[in-house]
């Protein structure tokens, strides 16, 4: 559970992509391949923390793409990434997750993750953007509490301030200042 699981995993997966058929091989690849990343996020050495923690990512990356429409899978590890790093960082796992399953908006930790995702520079907000429309109807609350708890000119107004105005949940003054 140090990393390396997972490593060995991703490595079965592209030299006997055939397993990816077997239910057997699929229950055992899930359950080890959890704790696997997770261990592999608990790394805190020199080597981990950065081209570690990147690896990580790259690796669960292809652990949910490689695992067929396991909307439940994707969910987990969105889950995890979020709990084990910044929460903006299980976007990339919940967008995934999304894909399979539009239920998914229904997750509590999905508001965490896309409100995070919402307070980094509009460039890098696109996915937590997308979400934010996508899962509306949950993640409302958390938007407009994020909103009005950012600076004036912080990243969290700028990326959702449309979304907000164009739902009339802004004062006048607000939506004046919007950008």
């Amino acid at each position: 559970e140090d990393g390396t699981t997972i490593e060995a995993i991703d490595q079965i997966d592209r030299d006997y992509p055939q397993l990816l058929k077997a239910p057997k091989y699929m229950k055992a690849r899930a359950d080890l391949g959890l704790k696997g990343l997770a261990g592999c996020y608990a790394q805190s050495s020199d080597y981990w923390s950065s081209y570690g923690l990147d690896n990580c990512v790259t690796l669960a990356k292809r652990f949910v793409d490689n695992a067929g429409n396991d909307a439940a899978l994707a969910l987990s590890v969105a889950k995890l990434a979020s709990k084990s790093m910044i929460a903006y960082s299980a976007l990339p796992f919940y967008k995934r997750a999304l894909a399979k399953s539009a239920a998914m908006c229904k997750d509590g930790d999905l508001a965490l993750s896309v409100v995070s995702g919402l307070g980094l520079e509009p460039e890098h907000a696109v996915d937590a953007k997308a979400m934010m429309t996508q899962c509306w109807d949950s993640v409302k609350d958390a938007v407009q509490k994020a909103f009005d708890a950012d600076s004036t000119h912080g990243y969290v107004r700028q990326n959702t301030c449309a979304m907000l105005k164009s739902k009339g949940m802004i004062s006048g003054l607000q939506a004046k200042q919007c950008h």
